[in-house]
């Protein structure tokens, strides 16, 4: 977890709207004790997306072992991602499509 938060610090201190370096800090850190830090990557990943979770970070996660995945969902939980988003818990309600007929380039 250690040499996963230095590659995440290192990737941030080079450019930091590095979304994976945010995904991975606010995983592993939990692991290392460093609470505030996987909680300012937690953060930084809601402030770049309000609706960022666990379930849509695991979702677009690649193929990986279900241990991997296991640990990484939980470092996210315990970073304080939300377990889904904020559209998902509370479906907003139906708007009438500004898109009338067979034309969709309004999607």
């Amino acid at each position: 977890y250690e040499q996963a938060c230095e590659w995440a610090e290192k990737g941030l201190r080079e450019r930091s709207d590095l979304p994976w370096a945010y995904r991975v800090l606010a995983a592993a850190a939990p692991y290392l004790r460093a609470t505030e830090r996987a909680r300012w990557a937690a953060d930084r990943l809601q402030e770049a997306n309000p609706r960022i979770s666990v379930s849509s970070i695991m979702a677009a996660l690649p193929a990986k072992p279900a241990d991997f995945r296991t640990r990484f969902a939980d470092g996210l939980r315990r970073a304080g991602l939300p377990e889904d988003s904020p559209a998902t818990l509370m479906p907003a309600a139906a708007e009438p499509s500004p898109v009338s007929g067979n034309d969709h380039r309004a999607i």
